[in-house]
Formats: C-alpha cells, structure tokens, sequence
C-alpha cells in the first residue's frame, strides 16, 4: 500500500549508489512497481537495465516483466 515511497526510495537508492552490486535487483523491484501502478515506459527501463546485468535473479525477473510489457506470459 506504499508503492510510491518505495519507487522514490529505489530511485533514490539507485541514484547514490549507481555502481551497488544490489543495483540490478533494485531495477526489477522498481520495474515491477512501475509496471503495477501503470508507468509501461518506466517499467520497460528499469526492466531492460537488469534484463542487461549479470545478476541471475535480477535478470530472470526482469525478462517476466519484459515479458509482461509485451504479452506474452
């Protein structure tokens, strides 16, 4: 029910720490809530950036939610 704090907190979080080895999962976390609150362009960055990375879990929920964007389940 605090989906806005947490996208400024991940904004922000992401901001500071640009080169943070939790910065991929942070970009599928902040995906998805874009995704859920409407904001398909934003959602499609967040996803492609950890779609990019070599974080396993982070890349594989990115690709769902990318997936998501595009239709296809």
């Amino acid at each position: 029910h605090r989906d806005a704090e947490a996208i400024t907190a991940l904004r922000s979080y992401l901001h500071r720490h640009p080169a943070s080895t939790r910065g991929p999962e942070a970009q599928a976390m902040l995906g998805w809530l874009l995704l859920d609150g409407g904001d398909r362009a934003a959602a499609k960055v967040a996803f492609d950036v950890a779609a990019a990375s070599s974080v396993p879990r982070a890349r594989a929920s990115a690709q769902r939610g990318l997936s998501r964007l595009t239709g296809q389940r």
